[in-house]
This record gives structure tokens, sequence and C-alpha cells, in this order.
């Protein structure tokens, strides 16, 4: 069994059951087409709690068509919940704990988005099974950088086969409440073909201005390399966007007029190094969309961001040297 990939409800007596999170991600990557996806479902609230909410959440993002799909939320009662698998009436993700294959379904008509794949591990995982401080609360989490996939997704009126489309996929869970000071930088990224996999990742407070010890993770073939804490810089200035952000709910977003443009990172730039190996990494997006979360007990909101474009990067890493370009996926939380 892998153990990153069970989920990890709280017990009936632990005292942080209330601010109990828990999320299986999926990022599809299809470079023929430039389309960038995400499908997410998660949990939060203790389990035995009335107001605890399920949600589940697929966007994809087609260069010449914008955004499609949509957020729906439920009452955790509603969704159906297993050992490592979350379904509701629109978006599931089931996780095969033994083999670690991810298999995620769609149904949004009314959104134009429908989707049935599965992903298959094709490169070394990531866990980080301690519990890592965020400023109010602690995450973990389990990621696979690089999967196979099979399936297709429908988008609009068109149907893209997903054969030649990549996949990275994570599992995190923890304890916070949204509305405190609690905020990271991630990011997945995806070279063509062979080329390499990369994930970054640092912890930072809501304005960004104080960060963990950050990490990038290069998988280059069936090797994985880590660089982490002063051998790794990031650095993302940010402005007002250029394009106009998809805002989820759209209810909830009404009611959040401060935020229609928000400060976002224009690039990305991460170099890490260390005795080794160096790696260099610029990432610029060309769309996002901003999901509004709010705690279900108490009141609190963050404001997570995916922003999705293409990426440049070069290095050397164990002596194995590469230049590669790709498609990416950044989130921004405030």
């Amino acid at each position: 069994m892998i153990l990153g990939e069970c989920l990890r409800p709280p017990s009936a007596l632990e005292p942080e059951a209330y601010a109990y999170k828990d999320w299986l991600h999926l990022c599809v990557f299809d470079p023929q087409s430039m389309v960038m996806g995400i499908v997410n479902v998660a949990l939060q609230g203790a389990p035995a709690d009335d107001r605890a909410r399920a949600s589940g959440l697929a966007l994809f993002h087609r260069p010449d068509g914008g955004w499609f799909g949509n957020l729906e939320v439920c009452g955790l009662p509603r969704a159906q919940v297993g050992v490592s698998s979350i379904a509701l009436e629109q978006v599931a993700i089931a996780v095969d704990p033994r083999s670690g294959m991810v298999s995620a379904s769609v149904r949004q008509p009314d959104d134009q988005l429908a989707l049935q794949l599965t992903a298959q591990p094709a490169g070394p995982a990531l866990l980080v099974d301690r519990k890592m401080p965020l400023r109010a609360g602690w995450i973990s989490w389990y990621a696979v950088p690089r999967l196979t996939l099979r399936g297709e997704v429908r988008i609009g009126a068109e149907r893209l086969g997903l054969e030649n489309a990549q996949a990275y996929h994570d599992h995190n869970w923890g304890r916070w409440l949204w509305g405190q000071d609690v905020a990271w930088e991630w990011g997945c990224f995806r070279a063509a073909g062979s080329g390499p996999s990369f994930v970054f990742w640092r912890i930072c407070d809501r304005d960004h201005r104080r960060f963990g010890s950050p990490m990038l993770s290069i998988v280059i073939g069936s090797d994985r390399r880590s660089f982490q804490g002063a051998a790794v810089s990031a650095h993302c200035p940010t402005q007002p966007p250029s394009f106009r952000l998809r805002r989820l709910p759209g209810a909830m977003a009404a009611l959040h007029q401060d935020h229609v443009r928000p400060r976002l990172p224009n690039v990305l730039r991460i170099e890490a190094r260390d005795g080794l190996g160096h790696v260099a990494l610029e990432f610029r997006p060309r769309a996002g969309a901003q999901l509004i979360t709010a705690e279900p007990t108490t009141r609190g909101y963050g404001f997570i961001h995916e922003l999705v474009g293409e990426f440049q990067s070069e290095g050397n890493v164990d002596g194995r040297g590469f230049a590669a370009s790709g498609l990416g996926i950044f989130e921004y939380v405030t």
C-alpha cells in the first residue's frame, strides 16, 4: 500500500478535527493542443460536523476558448468518500493505494466539460509525510510528478484524446483554517515527451514576504533529484494581471469585489544550485483562475490562484545536462 495515497480523516477525539483538510489533485498537460486542466476533490471540516463540506473542481483552459468547467460544493455526507477516493455528483477522483493509478471523472454539461481518464505513475514519487508547519496549522503531502494518461476530455464541441498528454498528481492533508495567516507558492512544470518534470514549493505568509524553506524537485527519466533550503532561490514580482481571472464560485466572488484584480506573479524565476548540479527555470502565465475557499464552521476565506502558462529551463543534474520547455501550472495562495 502507498501510504501517502490514503485519506487522513481525524479521529473523533482529535482536538484539531474542526480544521481538517484533505484533497486529491490532478493536473493535465496536452502539449499538442496547449490545453491544461485541473481536477480536484477536497474535504474540509470535522466529518462528524453537519457543516463540513466536500468540493469538486474541474477547470480546463484552451488557448482559443478560455476556461471551461466549474466548482461544486455539497455537505460532506452527500459525497461518497472511500479510503482513497472522493466522489461528488459531477467530479470524482479515486486512487488505487497499491499501484498509485489515478482515475478521474468529470460531467459538467452546463459548463461544456466532460472527462474520463486513468493516469499511471511513470516516475518516482515525492512524500513529505511529516507535519510541515504552516504559519497557523500544518500540512503534509504526497506527489507524483509524472504520470502517463489514457482517456479523453471534451471541451465544448471538441474531443481530445489524452494518449499523448501528461499529468501530475498530489494528495495533500493537514489542519488549518482559511483566513488565518496561511499561504504558499507551488508549481508543477512538464516538458514535452520524455523531458524533465519539476515541482516547486514554499510556504509563506499571506503577504508573501516571509518564506519557509523552499524546495525544487526534478524528475529526469527514472531518477529524482531535490534541491532544498539555501540551495533554492525564487523570484516572482507581482502586478495586476493582464488577463481576466475566472473567479469561482460566482456568488462568493460577487461578495469579494476587492479581489477582482489582485497582484499576481507576472513571471516566476527559480534557480537551484549545489555541488552536484544546477537548474534555472522561468515560467510566464497566460491565464488564471481564482478559487475563493471559505471555512465551513467559522468566518474565514482563502484565495487560491491557479496560473497556467509556459516555461523554459536549463541545467545539469548529476552530470546530465538538459535544456527543456513545456507547460506549467503555478498556484499562488493569498
